[in-house]
């Protein structure tokens, strides 16, 4: 197993602080378009996480080149992981990117709703991310060999865990 010994921006999980903080903050604005601006922002930075996540842990990692969250993409995965051991394997990941894609049309189809669907989004955010944290650690023989700030990553995790959990006792749509 060749091991590359590399790194996921750790910077990305700005992206979900600044999402907590926009969602926490959301009932107090009036302005209906301020609120749909900050869905938009929402939307936005799920997305960048979630795109430059995968494509960094398995660009990175793995040297597989992505093309982007599709069908066409988790099939040039698997077939790239057709023929390693499943320690080798980041089996849970894989199938966290093979949910990806119907979150992220969720949450795009939620914000150009009038008014934007708040609860896909809350959803996206409190559901998905936990979901692909865990598998993040469950797949941790397969990664940690791999990308060498895996511990700082798992960290980060937590700490927007808990900003999660705090949220999910503030609202009732999660």
């Amino acid at each position: 197993m060749k091991e590359l010994s590399a790194t996921i921006e750790i910077s990305l999980f700005a992206l979900l602080d600044e999402v907590s903080e926009l969602l926490e903050n959301i009932d107090k604005l009036e302005e209906p378009e301020q609120r749909t601006l900050n869905f938009h922002k929402i939307q936005d930075n799920i997305e960048s996480f979630v795109d430059n996540f995968f494509l960094q842990l398995f660009k990175n990692g793995f040297g597989l080149d992505l093309d982007g969250i599709n069908v066409e993409t988790l099939s040039k995965i698997e077939e790239h992981f057709s023929g390693h051991s499943e320690k080798e394997t980041p089996i849970n990941i894989i199938d966290s990117f093979g949910d990806v894609a119907d979150m992220l049309e969720d949450i795009e189809d939620a914000v150009y709703m009038d008014p934007p669907i708040e609860g896909d989004l809350y959803d996206a955010y409190l559901n998905f991310l936990p979901v692909l944290f865990d598998d993040f650690k469950k797949d941790e023989a397969a990664l940690q060999p791999r990308i060498n700030n895996y511990g700082a990553i798992k960290v980060r995790m937590e700490g927007i865990l808990v900003k999660m959990n705090k949220l999910k006792g503030q609202t009732q749509l999660a």
